[in-house]
């Protein structure tokens, strides 16, 4: 497989969906993960019919292993990940105040230990190669919390996690580009996606220069 492959997690979300359809657009091969078969094999076969590798693998991203499996899987049948997208999501609604443990558990899972165990699991096949990267997470899916609701607070940790793990590996020389999709604005999805796949052109990038830092978008 010649082009770039991304992994798209939370891929049968409305940001998820957008981004795997952009990407593909723009040549790069797809392994799209969701909890749920159903909705992801719907997407996946939207996504089929315009040609282009698309592959599909159900993924709870608060299962650590199942994210170190899905990267050998991926390494193997397709080739170095190059982008990886966190648009997996569990929104409990706008209040905090009332909000069941159960669902401040889920809410912490999904929105902010799957950003980690994903960049924890990934983290091993980029190291050491001189791959440009592209990490792409949203920062919380509901726009009308105006930046409260338990999802995006939830995000923002993960944000700024993802920042440094990128700092860090921009310091052992890796090109990391980190992007965040807001919710708030799907308009600029398109331009995040190109951004994304413009990173990993080596030719865009002269010999000895240094790594870029991680974007906030």
């Amino acid at each position: 497989m010649s082009g770039p492959v991304a992994v798209v997690a939370g891929a049968a979300t409305p940001i998820g969906r957008e981004v795997a359809r952009l990407l593909k657009e723009h040549g790069v091969a797809l392994m799209l993960t969701d909890i749920n078969a159903d909705h992801l094999a719907r997407v996946a076969a939207d996504l089929g019919q315009t040609g282009g590798a698309v592959a599909t693998r159900v993924l709870d991203v608060n299962e650590p292993e199942a994210w170190v499996r899905l990267f050998q899987h991926v390494e193997a049948s397709m080739g170095p990940v190059q982008i990886l997208v966190n648009a997996a999501d569990f929104d409990p609604g706008a209040a905090v105040a009332g909000m069941s443990a159960d669902d401040w558990a889920r809410t912490v899972a999904v929105n902010l230990s799957g950003v980690v165990y994903g960049l924890a699991a990934v983290a091993p096949w980029i190291q050491g190669r001189a791959l440009p990267v592209s990490i792409m997470t949203t920062a919380g899916q509901r726009a009308e919390d105006d930046g409260q609701g338990p999802c995006y607070l939830a995000r923002r940790a993960a944000l700024a996690i993802v920042d440094r793990w990128a700092g860090e590996l921009a310091a052992d020389g890796v090109r990391v580009v980190a992007l965040r999709i807001p919710a708030s604005d799907p308009g600029a999805v398109p331009a995040l996606v190109r951004r994304a796949v413009h990173a990993l052109d080596r030719r865009r990038v002269p010999e000895g220069s240094p790594a870029p830092k991680a974007a906030d978008s």
